[in-house]
């Protein structure tokens, strides 16, 4: 579980990252979004991946978004089921 109060995560992907985060992640494979690849690269711009610049990386995720699917989830997003409501 992420000690993180937000993750990146897609409006079609109804996993939840904060629980099940292996299952998210190959989800969001499945859908060809690849959001941890896009948020690596983002973050790599600096040169120490820091929570800092993970975070930075997920606003500007958030600010082009062009694929329009990329949201930012807080634990409480997700009902008992672990989906997203």
């Amino acid at each position: 579980m992420s000690n993180k109060p937000f993750l990146l995560s897609t409006t079609d992907n109804p996993l939840n990252p904060f629980d099940d985060w292996v299952a998210w992640y190959f989800e969001d494979l499945r859908l060809g979004h690849d959001t941890c690849g896009l948020l690596a690269r983002l973050a790599s711009a600096s040169d120490a991946i820091d929570d800092d610049a993970e975070i930075a990386a997920m606003r500007d995720v958030i600010r082009y978004n062009f694929s329009g699917k990329h949201i930012m989830v807080a634990q409480e997003d997700f009902g008992s089921n672990k989906t997203i409501n």
